[in-house]
Order: structure tokens, then C-alpha cells, then sequence
């Protein structure tokens, strides 16, 4: 219990801290710059999933792609975002006229079997990074995994069966390809990665069947490249 004068105490000591935290910042310019990036840090810490990849273990492995959050929102797709979808259903469509419509569903994140998705510039930006294979491309191996970004998320409805499915915009950075470089780390397998470019390069429309899994991006300066580990649905990948 609280004797008389207790509680007025506690208020005076807590505006008396604050006074003078506000002062030396106001006078440390050092501090208030350590401050100040604590503060970030602490504030990403605080919104992203702390868990990442590893919240998929909460989830059900064997369920089909779905919404986390359940915010979706309304919206438009970009003109870059639609020419890259009607080209994309036009390869994968028997049809040659077909209707696109432009409204789609966002989310920041969804899940697929126990594989969480997120979108690059949202707090799950650590579920963003995914190696994906295109529709066409050759059948996996240690050498075709493409690196990538999500920069979005949508839920679009098909034109054929009135059905609704998940698509994600990914941005790929394309893998170093200097005259006398070797990659050293493709020799080890596929668990051990490659090295890719710092700039995206081009962007794609894939649905969630085309990601491999997530991979860790560690920045090289003395290379000019970024290091790309896959994480992950490693084991179930050939080596």
C-alpha cells in the first residue's frame, strides 16, 4: 500500500527525470544523436516480427495461402505492376484476349504453407527476402535460384474461374558476372549461396509456388556485392 505523499512523489521524481534528460539532450549534441538511433532501433525492433522465418513453425504446414493480419486493402495496381500480371497470365492463358482488371486486394504479409511473405517496406521486412525460379525457367539446381525483394503483395481475381489468387512483386538482383571473376561459393551447394548484385535489376509478377525459401543478404563492400544464404526449406532442396 501507498503511505500519504508516496504517489506525489513518485510523480515529482518522474518530471524531475524528465527534465533533465530533456536537458542534456537538448545541450549533448553527441548524445542526443545516440539517442536518436537508439530510438530507431529500438522502434524497428519493437514492430517487426522478432521471430521472422521462424513463426512459420506456429503455423500450419499444410494450409493454403492466407492473409496473417487480415488487413487487406483495396487498390489499383500500378501500370508497372499491370503490364507485368498481363503478361504473365497472357504466357500462362490459352486465351489471346484477355481481360485484366486492374482492382486487386493488398497485404503486408500472408503465409503459405507455414512460410511467412512479407512486404519490403513494411515491419515485416525480414520475411521479404525469397530466392524464386520463374514459370520457365530450367528445373532447380544449385545454379538457377534467383534472388529477390518483395515489394508487394495482392490478391487479384482470375478471369477464367472467378477465383482469387496470391501474387507477390518481386524485384531480383542478378547474380555477379564480372570478366576474371569466379563465384566461390556455388561449388559448395546450394546451402552455401551466391553472390549477387547491390541494385535490383529487373522486376517480376510470381505467385507463391515459385519461391524456393528465405535467405539471409550480407553486404560485401570489398567485393561490391551482396552475399545470399538460403534459409530456411534448405533440407528439402538438392545440395
Amino acid at each position: 500500500m501507498y503511505c500519504i505523499g508516496q504517489l506525489d512523489q513518485s510523480i515529482l521524481r518522474s518530471s524531475a527525470r524528465s527534465a533533465n534528460l530533456s536537458a542534456l539532450l537538448a545541450d549533448d549534441e553527441s548524445l542526443k544523436q545516440k539517442v536518436m538511433e537508439l530510438m530507431k532501433a529500438i522502434e524497428s525492433t519493437h514492430q517487426e516480427d522478432l521471430r521472422g522465418f521462424e513463426l512459420a513453425s506456429s503455423l500450419d504446414p499444410t494450409s493454403a495461402s492466407s492473409t496473417l493480419d487480415g488487413r487487406s486493402t483495396a487498390d489499383d495496381l500500378t501500370e508497372q505492376e499491370y503490364q507485368l500480371l498481363y503478361e504473365y497470365l497472357h504466357r500462362m492463358s490459352n486465351h489471346t484476349n484477355l481481360y485484366v482488371p486492374k482492382q486487386v486486394l493488398r497485404n503486408d504479409r500472408i503465409s503459405s504453407r507455414g512460410i511467412c511473405y512479407g512486404v519490403y517496406a513494411s515491419r515485416y521486412h525480414r520475411d521479404s527476402t525469397v530466392i524464386f525460379q520463374l514459370s520457365d525457367d530450367p528445373p532447380r539446381n544449385v545454379h538457377n535460384g534467383r534472388a529477390g525483394r518483395v515489394q508487394g503483395i495482392f490478391k487479384h481475381p482470375l478471369p477464367e474461374d472467378n477465383t482469387s489468387m496470391w501474387y507477390l512483386v518481386v524485384e531480383e538482383f542478378s547474380r555477379i558476372n564480372r570478366p576474371n571473376f569466379v563465384d566461390p561459393y556455388p561449388m559448395y551447394g546450394f546451402a552455401a549461396g551466391f553472390l549477387c548484385k547491390e541494385e535490383p535489376c529487373t522486376t517480376h509478377i510470381i505467385e507463391v509456388c515459385h519461391i524456393r525459401c528465405h535467405y539471409v543478404q550480407t553486404a560485401l563492400p570489398e567485393a561490391n556485392a551482396y552475399h545470399v544464404m538460403p534459409m530456411d526449406m534448405v533440407s528439402n532442396l538438392p545440395s
